[in-house]
């Protein structure tokens, strides 16, 4: 890190004369540097302020060990239930026994929700300034929520970025083992509904994965139907459909593919043809019929020339649509820069 001199000249608080000059007294009469610099009238006390970077800050875990709340092989051995089954950190250490909910509570972590994602993780190391500033540089041309480039940008990993976010919200994180098909599972259509899934259940606790945190009316509906307590636990929008895709293959299966044909099956070509369809297909196979028994050369002839038509239509329109879309008004544009930025 650098020292306090050094950042302020960074940013032109002082010149390198005046940062001399306080040197010398600091080497003099000793004290610190900020201060010197204040009683030299070069700086005042909110330069200092605003030139420091905030310490970082500790951990649940670290804070309970420094404290002598629990020892270290303790919260490691919570850390290993939290990767198993997801939750808060705080949950795991209430459920093993190794320390009281109002111990947690004291001892909270509780990081500022109204600071920006981006400011929170350049204060937590995670990303670089020159990372959010080239992030929001990509959100003011092309729009878009920042988490989300910065994630298609490289600069942090899902997890990173959802930690970040949960903590925010209070919230934990998915683990890493997951049973969707026990008595608890979530209700297909609440599910849609509040885009949420239950990923696993420990001692009469449901872990619920949602993109967004749901608030009590819509939990107590869930614990209502499941019959289980539920705590919440944030992911992204892929990992909801990757665990929709364990848990709910044969309800999508059965919406993309069957539901049509049940709730409104003269609607749906699985099950029934509609009238006119009827119509025209024995319409067709009395022509055909027909024209075989009068002049089946002739017939063959004029059922090829109307394949060939067809044809020619669908191979027509399909250059229409090559055409069109290769039309300039219609191309998307990326600029060198933008472009270099997705690498």
């Amino acid at each position: 890190m650098k020292k306090i001199g050094e950042l302020l000249l960074a940013k032109g608080l002082i010149t390198s004369s005046q940062l001399n000059d306080a040197l010398k007294e600091q080497q003099k009469n000793g004290g610190r540097l900020g201060s010197i610099l204040i009683s030299l009238g070069y700086i005042t006390a909110r330069d200092i302020d605003e030139t420091i970077p905030p310490p970082p800050q500790l951990r649940l875990g670290e804070r309970l060990v420094a404290g002598g709340a629990i020892t270290v092989e303790q919260l490691n051995h919570a850390l290993d239930y939290q990767k198993d089954n997801g939750g808060l950190l705080g949950e795991a250490l209430v459920k093993l026994g190794y320390t009281t909910q109002k111990v947690i509570e004291q001892n909270m972590l509780v990081l500022n929700p109204r600071i920006p994602i981006g400011e929170l993780l350049v204060q937590n190391g995670e990303i670089t300034p020159e990372q959010l500033q080239k992030a929001l540089d990509f959100q003011k041309r092309s729009g878009g929520m920042l988490g989300d480039i910065m994630l298609s940008l490289k600069m942090v990993s899902t997890d990173t970025l959802y930690r970040y976010l949960a903590n925010q919200n209070r919230i934990g994180r998915p683990g890493s083992k997951f049973d969707f098909d026990g008595e608890w599972k979530l209700p297909y259509k609440l599910a849609k509904k509040y885009k949420a899934v239950i990923l696993n259940c420990v001692r009469e606790t449901c872990l619920l994965g949602v993109i967004t945190v749901l608030d009590d009316t819509i939990i107590s509906d869930i614990e209502k139907n499941i019959g289980h307590r539920v705590e919440q636990v944030l992911i992204s929008r892929s990992e909801l459909d990757y665990y929709w895709a364990y848990a709910y293959i044969e309800e999508m299966n059965w919406e993309s593919r069957d539901k049509l044909s049940v709730e409104k099956p003269h609607n749906s070509a699985i099950r029934t043809f509609t009238l006119i369809q009827k119509f025209l297909i024995i319409l067709m196979i009395i022509g055909i019929v027909v024209g075989v028994a009068f002049n089946a050369l002739q017939t063959a002839l004029i059922i090829n020339i109307i394949v060939q038509v067809y044809y020619f239509l669908m191979v027509a329109f399909r250059m229409f649509i090559m055409l069109n879309g290769a039309s300039k008004d219609l191309q998307l544009r990326i600029s060198p820069e933008e472009l270099a930025a997705l690498d």
